[in-house]
């Protein structure tokens, strides 16, 4: 009875850690992701406006943020630049430091 006992206080931890290595990769990326929007979006600001997407006006402003987002999503999705490694290293570092 003890080993069962065992076994599933062990299939609970496995599965608490599981769940903890996602939220953290997940949280990692996310910063990432935001990282490169911001990078994107300061190099597109400067472009000019495009008759054919509303001329500079709201439309074209909201579209423009979009795409931003969107490429910014692929580019952490496809590698990204590296930093969600370096991020999910210091949230493990903080997380041991506080248990």
């Amino acid at each position: 009875m003890e080993i069962n006992t065992d076994l599933m206080r062990m299939q609970q931890q496995l599965g608490q850690t599981n769940k903890l290595d996602k939220r953290l990769d997940d949280t990692a990326q996310s910063f990432e992701s935001f990282f490169v929007y911001t990078v994107v979006k300061e190099m597109t600001a400067g472009l000019d406006n495009d008759p054919k997407l509303g001329g500079g006006g709201y439309a074209e402003g909201v579209w423009r943020d979009m795409l931003n987002e969107h490429i910014a999503d692929e580019i952490t999705k496809g590698g990204g630049i590296g930093i969600a490694d370096s991020i999910r290293e210091q949230l493990i570092r903080y997380q041991e430091a506080a248990q």
